[in-house]
């Protein structure tokens, strides 16, 4: 799955189902959305499959929420338009604050 980065898809690999299409996006195009992180501001976890916005429209949607001991908040996965990623930016998830992190959410010292 393209979305999900370099991390998430190795092009060394041999002959698998799908492999024309990952090639195309790679070598002649790019994704529509990206997979990314997000910390959520409060103490609430927001819900499934809610909308992320950006700017008033509709921008993803989260895919997975739960709360983080190591970092002592909420966090989140899901999907947002290319248009929208940046990390760092502030978006909106349900009547949440959060911001788009780069994933993994804790670096290894």
């Amino acid at each position: 799955m393209p979305e999900l980065g370099s991390r998430g898809i190795s092009y060394d690999k041999g002959c698998y189902i799908g492999q024309e299409v990952v090639a195309k996006v790679k070598y002649l195009g790019h994704v529509n959305r990206r997979f990314v992180g997000l910390t959520i501001l409060g103490s609430e976890l927001p819900e499934l499959k809610s909308p992320i916005r950006k700017g008033g429209r509709d921008v993803g949607y989260i895919t997975t929420t739960l709360f983080s001991p190591g970092l002592n908040q909420p966090i989140a996965l899901g999907f947002v338009s290319r248009t929208a990623y940046a990390p760092g930016s502030e978006v909106e998830v349900g009547n949440m604050s959060a911001v788009i992190v780069d994933l993994p959410f804790v670096k290894k010292a």
